[in-house]
């Protein structure tokens, strides 16, 4: 029952994303019949879907299959870009299209003729980090140990009847230590390589943070511009005494527009010097 109500689920949720596409597609084309369009190269639904796609800062775009075999992944919460599929051409498969027509499933057997394309643009993927492929030659180690898998030996060179044999530890003993000793070297590169990512991600928030505080300036400074009052009634420069516990007292506060704006100069001057500092950091091997 679980599995049907997924499937209904999954099933709904796809139909939607036809209608949405549906409109769009239909949008673009009236808009292209206008000569608002008449620019791009190719003029097909398809066409005028990535050209669309390309005005909104999507360009680049491949399937998820084609972005991994390059060496990329798509960024956590990017959703795909969808245009339509190539229809289906086997007799068998048209065949099974239209029983469905005569069943009434008009709709299921639009969506089987015309699937829907996912694609992702260079904006949404980035390069797979180093961390991430250690991550996968761990877990494949780590895997064949556990299946007592053995990397394949080479045939043993015959012995002499005479020659006694070497004592010491055994073949398969020894490929194990030697699994096991990548093992840990991987998981240290892996941890390694986490802590890095770890200590660029909190770069990349103070970043943020920063960008925000400029914004707030910026809208700030403007609003000033605006006000040609000696004392502003829009924004004050309080200095209070925080050292009390509970309670906090003002020990001068500044209204001075020309006061004011010289020192969203000044702030603005040291926090762009630092998120110039920060973006150094982050690509910074």
């Amino acid at each position: 029952m679980k599995k049907e109500r997924d499937e209904k689920k999954e099933r709904e949720a796809r139909l939607l994303k036809r209608q949405q596409l549906k409109t769009l597609s239909q949008s673009l084309v009236a808009r292209r019949n206008l000569g608002e369009y008449m620019g791009n190269e190719d003029d097909t639904v398809n066409g005028l879907l990535r050209f669309y796609y390309a005005c909104k800062g999507y360009t680049n775009l491949k399937t998820f299959k084609e972005w991994k075999d390059a060496g990329y992944t798509v960024r956590k919460g990017e959703k795909a870009l969808l245009i339509w599929g190539m229809p289906i051409t086997s007799k068998a498969e048209k065949q099974r299209i239209e029983e469905q027509k005569k069943q009434g499933k008009e709709e299921e057997a639009k969506e089987d003729f015309f699937p829907l394309c996912y694609l992702f643009a260079e904006s949404q993927v980035h390069k797979l980090e180093i961390g991430q492929e250690v991550t996968k030659a761990v877990e494949t180690m780590k895997e064949a140990g556990k299946q007592g898998k053995q990397p394949q030996q080479q045939p043993e060179k015959e012995e002499k009847p005479d020659t006694p044999k070497s004592k010491g530890k055994s073949p398969k003993k020894d490929e194990a230590a030697k699994l096991q000793e990548e093992i840990n070297r991987k998981t240290k590169e892996l941890e390694k390589c986490l802590a890095e990512l770890e200590r660029k991600k909190e770069i990349s928030r103070n970043r943020t943070a920063f960008i925000n505080a400029m914004d707030k300036l910026d809208e700030a400074a403007g609003k000033l511009q605006e006000d040609n009052s000696f004392e502003t009634p829009i924004y004050k420069l309080r200095f209070t005494d925080a050292s009390g516990y509970g309670s906090n007292s003002d020990i001068f506060t500044i209204s001075n527009r020309y006061l004011l704006e010289e020192f969203i100069k000044f702030m603005k001057k040291k926090i762009q010097s630092k998120i110039e500092e920060l973006e150094q950091l982050l690509i910074s091997e």
